[in-house]
């Protein structure tokens, strides 16, 4: 290829564009992520955006021939993007414990605190399982 010779992709300039915007919106999602409570709440906002634009860029590139990897990887960032809002849900529903537990950890100085820590912090989550599943008209096993 000589250098005034461009590469042409097979994938439509529309599509490459949302594609540019999807990885930003999903690397924003992985950084809400790691940051946890409460920033990860912001995931119930950017996973649906990112499986729009993913979908989007699906859409767009419905015509071209020869683009599986590209479109077997678009649907399953479609895939991630929306179990990132169950996770931003789950960080809502237990944020109070997760908080709790992190805030324990930072104090506990030995293993035996930490295991405390540990242990209140199952107890919490069965706990808040519990009153989900009664607030739902459901019951835990005995």
């Amino acid at each position: 290829m000589t250098e005034t010779e461009e590469r042409v992709s097979p994938i439509p300039a529309p599509a490459r564009r949302d594609t540019g915007w999807f990885l930003v919106v999903l690397g924003i999602t992985a950084l809400l992520y790691l940051l946890s409570v409460p920033w990860a709440f912001a995931m119930i906002a950017t996973g649906p955006l990112g499986a729009f634009l993913a979908a989007r860029a699906l859409y767009r590139s419905r015509r071209a021939t020869g683009i599986v990897g590209y479109r077997v990887a678009m649907s399953a960032g479609v895939v991630v993007s929306l179990f990132s809002v169950a996770m931003g849900m789950t960080f809502a529903v237990f944020a109070e414990v997760i908080t709790d537990f992190q805030d324990c950890r930072q104090r506990a100085v030995t293993q035996q605190a930490q295991r405390t820590c540990e242990a209140e912090y199952q107890e919490s989550v069965r706990d808040t399982i519990e009153d989900l599943l009664e607030q739902v008209g459901l019951t835990s096993a005995p």
